[in-house]
């Protein structure tokens, strides 16, 4: 029986991964700019950590 289900699962593996169907996304052109939260959060400045935190929460509101 075990082998019954794992000749029909390496089977079902094998066979879907033929199907693989990808679409062709060269003619979109998009304009991605990042913001890195990591960097502007590593800057605060530790003497004035409410104030720094207050212009994080600015620039960033969902992350805080």
């Amino acid at each position: 029986m075990k082998r019954i289900a794992s000749l029909i699962t390496i089977i079902l593996f094998f066979a879907s991964c033929n199907s693989r169907k990808v679409p062709d996304v060269s003619g979109i052109k998009i304009d991605l700019q990042l913001q890195r939260f990591d960097q502007d959060f590593f800057a605060i400045d530790t003497t004035h950590i409410d104030q720094s935190l207050q212009q994080l929460h600015q620039k960033y509101p969902g992350f805080l």
